[in-house]
């Protein structure tokens, strides 16, 4: 008698019963054509056909209730097609014709709102106890085929929504003194333009008090047809260690003709900026007890403080030329160590690269879950003697 694990049982039972109704459902959606242009100039009518795919089993028909027509970057509604498509019963693959026509006013207006690229958006569901539903998209470009521009857009280039991170991205709330920090910005839009905006910095003092931005420079990039773009901030001040927010306030769509300096404590369009907060810590002390260079043999071990909320330590090692500073140390290797050790002695790979007789540099980084930099110990040094 063969005997089969519970388990196993368990599935071969599941299948059975729901087999009927796990192959009697919507496969797919899709359109013909799947992509169109549409001009300024004369508009369009385009003639759609719709294909939903459905499994063998399937018997009661398909439905969709209407269309949408949507800017793709910013998901905005821009028409609703109250045209309903319908099949009682039966199973796929089913086809609809339908008829899209948008005039040149209508295409003209969108267009000079900085929506050029939209997608016909028709979702399609089953009825019975159990539906299921699927989505076919149909995406449509505007152009302008006058090349001279009489039609011009009033706004050129509209700015939805921006968005700043730190980069490199290993930098999150700390930072290292002296350590170089950038931030990046990327701005979703639609249209073409030049993005202008200024980038504002402030440091932190007590809880209450007030934040004074100044300014740390003017922040502008060309943005074509791309619906995505980003720019870099000015290197950011990490000299001294305190609490700062980084801030951008965008210039684009100001609706005052006399915008806000970018010298004062508020941005002109409030909607449209973004901020960051880092904080500069010093590195830590070294050990009383550990001298500025020591002697180290092969078997000696190294030693450091615990980090609050490490997930592992990395452990840098660098050669030190003869003039003993940073720029001039070569990067040796680097070990990966478990965030319950606060010890480690060197490996044989590490081993097998070092000279006797010479002067290296090793540094503790505490790193996070998602591999982010947490903080950094102080560098300190000793001359290798195997």
């Amino acid at each position: 008698m063969i005997r089969f694990p519970r388990c196993l049982l368990f599935a071969i039972a599941l299948t059975s019963l729901v087999s009927e109704s796990t192959f009697a459902v919507l496969m797919g959606a899709t359109t013909a054509p799947k992509q169109a242009t549409i001009s300024v100039e004369d508009g369009r009518t385009i003639h759609i056909r719709w294909i939903v795919s459905t499994s063998p089993a399937h018997s009661t028909g398909v439905f969709s209730a209407q269309a949408t027509l949507k800017d793709s970057t910013t998901d905005t509604l821009l028409k609703t097609i109250e045209s309903q498509l319908n099949v009682a019963e039966g199973a796929g693959p089913f086809q609809f014709e339908e008829t899209l026509t948008l005039s040149p006013d209508e295409v003209k207006q969108w267009y000079e709102l900085g929506y050029s690229k939209l997608v016909l958006k028709r979702a399609f569901t089953t009825a019975g106890d159990n539906p299921s539903s699927s989505e076919a998209n149909l995406w449509l470009r505007i152009i302008n085929k006058q090349s001279n521009g009489s039609v011009s857009r009033s706004t050129g280039l509209m700015v939805h929504n921006v968005d700043l991170r730190f980069k490199p991205q290993r930098f999150k709330k700390q930072v290292p003194q002296n350590l170089p920090l950038q931030a990046q910005l990327t701005v979703q839009y639609s249209g073409e333009g030049k993005f202008t905006g200024a980038w504002q910095i402030a440091q932190l003092g007590a809880e209450g008090s007030d934040v004074i931005y100044k300014p740390l420079a003017t922040a502008t990039k060309q943005l074509k047809h791309q619906q995505s773009g980003y720019l870099f901030s000015p290197k950011l001040p990490t000299q001294t260690p305190g609490r700062y927010v980084l801030r951008l306030c965008t210039h684009n769509q100001v609706p005052s003709a006399n915008p806000i300096s970018a010298t004062e404590n508020q941005c002109p369009n409030p909607e449209l900026s973004a901020s960051l907060q880092y904080e500069v810590v010093a590195p830590d002390a070294p050990p009383t007890t550990t001298p500025e260079v020591a002697t180290l043999s092969a078997a000696a071990e190294l030693h450091w403080q615990p980090i609050e909320n490490a997930t592992v330590y990395e452990l840098q090692l660098r050669q030190v030329s003869a003039n003993e500073t940073i720029q001039s140390s070569k990067f040796v290797a680097r070990m990966l160590i478990a965030c319950d050790q606060t010890h480690t002695t060197f490996s044989n790979d590490i081993l097998e690269i070092m000279l006797p007789g010479s002067k290296y540099q090793w540094q503790i980084s505490a790193l996070d879950q998602h591999g982010d930099l947490i903080r950094q110990t102080a560098p300190l040094y000793f001359i290798f003697m195997p």
